[in-house]
C-alpha cells in the first residue's frame, strides 16, 4: 500500500496561504491608512478568496462543526479563531455605519476600537490557519492506520486483497464517505476528510472494509461487478439518453449502486468474523440514510429523477437492514419511508415494492447472464418510474 496522499493538497494550501496573507496584511494596511486605492484591496480579495474556497470544499466547516468520536482541542481553537476573525471584521463596519461611529469619529476611543478589531482579525486569521493546517497534517496518518486495520481484518476473514498497488487518498470534494475504482492494475480508495473521525457505520475502519470488499469482489471476478463503464453500453435504457444527459448519469450511478447489496453482505461477514461491533452503528447510520421528504429540484424532469433515486435508495437501505436482521429501533426507517411514499404519487409504492424485493432477493450465486438480465430489468423499471410513474410530481 502506498502512503496516503491528500488529493487537491496544493489548491488547499494555496487557499489557506491566501487567506493567511490577506488576513494579516489587510488589518496592517488598514491601520496605516493604505486602503484608499483599488489595488490596496488585494489583501481583502486574497482573504475572502481563500476563505471562500475553504468553505466551498467544506474544510472550514468540517473542523468547526463536525461531530467526532473524540473531539479535539484544535476544533475549539479554530472556533475561537473564527469568532475573533468575524468580530474583528464586523466591528469596524458596525462602528462606521452606526450613529455611535459618527459621534466617536477621530476620537481616541474610536481609534482604540478599530485597533483592537484589527488585532482580532489578524489574530483570528493566524489561529484558524494553524488549526486547519495542523488538522490536515494528522489526517493521512489516521487514514493509513485505519487502512492497515481494514487490510488486516480482510486477511483474517480470508478475504485478503492485493495491496500492491493500492492507493488511498483524501479528497475534500468527494460527495460520499469513500469511493473505490480500479487503476493501473491496482485499486484506488478515496476518502472524504469528513469521515476520518466519525461514528458513521462504526468508524473509518469499517468504512474501509466496505470499500475493500468492492476490491475483493472485483479481483475475484464476481459476475455482479461492473468493471468498466463500457459494460453499461449493452443496455438500451442507458443508450437512449445522450452521454451528457443528467438522466444517463443517474442511470449509470444507479447501475453501480446495485452492487452495494452484495458488497455489504461481504463487509458485514468480515466484521463478524473479526468480532468487530457493527450492528448498532450500522443500524443508526442506515436509519439516517432513509429519507422522509421528497427532493425539490429546478425543473419537473430533475425533480422526478431525483425522487426516483430516493425511492430506490430507501428500498435498498431497508432491505439491507432486513437481510442482516439489523433492528429498526423505534421504527425510524419504516416511518421515514412511509412519509416519503405518502407524499409521492401512488405509483411510487408499487415501484418501491419491486426495488425492495429485488434488494432482498439479490444473491451472491448469481450468474453473469442472470445479472445482465436483472440489471436490464432494474434499469428499465427505474426509467419507467422516473419518466412515467412520477409524472404528476
Amino acid at each position: 500500500m502506498y502512503p496516503v496522499v491528500f488529493r487537491g493538497w496544493l489548491r488547499l494550501r494555496v487557499a489557506l496561504a491566501a487567506f493567511l496573507a490577506g488576513g494579516i496584511s489587510y488589518p496592517v494596511l488598514s491601520g496605516l491608512g493604505q486602503v484608499s486605492s483599488w489595488y490596496d484591496q488585494v489583501p481583502l480579495v486574497l482573504m475572502f478568496g481563500g476563505a471562500f474556497y475553504l468553505h466551498f470544499v467544506g474544510e472550514w466547516m468540517r473542523i468547526l462543526y463536525k461531530k467526532r468520536k473524540a473531539p479535539e482541542t484544535r476544533r475549539r481553537v479554530v472556533r475561537l479563531g473564527t469568532l475573533l476573525f468575524f468580530i474583528g471584521f464586523i466591528a469596524p463596519l458596525a462602528l462606521i455605519l452606526s450613529s455611535l461611529g459618527i459621534l466617536l469619529a477621530q476620537s481616541i476611543l474610536s481609534t482604540a476600537i478599530l485597533t483592537l478589531a484589527r488585532l482580532m482579525l489578524g489574530t483570528g486569521t493566524i489561529i484558524i490557519t494553524l488549526g486547519i493546517f495542523e488538522n490536515w497534517k494528522n489526517l493521512p496518518v489516521k487514514v493509513e492506520t485505519s487502512a492497515r486495520n481494514a487490510l488486516r481484518m480482510m486477511k483474517e476473514a480470508g478475504r485478503e486483497i492485493h495491496d500492491d498497488p493500492l492507493w488511498i487518498g483524501l479528497d475534500p470534494t468527494l460527495r460520499f464517505a469513500a469511493y473505490t475504482y480500479p487503476a493501473d492494475e491496482g485499486s484506488v480508495i478515496l476518502v472524504s476528510p469528513w469521515y476520518v473521525e466519525t461514528k458513521w457505520f462504526g468508524g473509518l475502519d469499517n468504512l474501509l472494509v466496505h470499500e475493500m470488499s468492492h476490491i475483493y469482489r472485483r479481483e475475484n471476478n464476481n459476475p455482479s461487478v461492473i468493471r468498466r463503464l463500457t459494460d453499461l453500453d449493452y443496455y438500451q435504457t442507458i443508450e437512449k439518453y445522450s452521454r451528457k444527459s443528467y438522466k444517463r448519469k443517474i442511470l449509470v450511478e444507479m447501475s453501480y449502486t446495485l452492487g452495494e447489496v452484495p458488497t455489504d453482505d461481504l463487509a458485514f461477514r468480515v466484521l463478524e468474523k473479526c468480532k468487530v461491533s457493527w450492528i448498532d452503528s450500522t443500524g443508526e447510520s442506515l436509519q439516517t440514510l432513509v429519507k422522509a421528504k421528497p427532493i425539490w429540484a429546478l425543473g419537473a424532469g430533475r425533480r422526478r429523477w431525483k425522487n426516483a433515486v430516493r425511492i430506490v435508495d430507501n428500498s435498498r437501505f431497508i432491505a439491507i437492514m432486513e437481510r442482516h436482521k439489523i433492528p429498526d429501533r423505534g421504527d425510524k426507517a419504516k416511518t421515514s419511508n412511509l412519509r416519503l411514499l405518502s407524499s409521492l404519487p401512488k405509483e411510487a409504492q408499487k415501484a418501491y415494492d419491486y426495488f425492495h424485493q429485488l434488494a432482498l432477493d439479490f444473491g451472491e450465486d448469481i450468474t453473469e447472464e442472470e445479472f445482465r438480465n436483472l440489471l436490464g430489468d432494474y434499469l428499465s423499471r427505474f426509467d419507467q418510474l422516473a419518466e412515467e410513474q412520477l409524472r404528476s410530481l
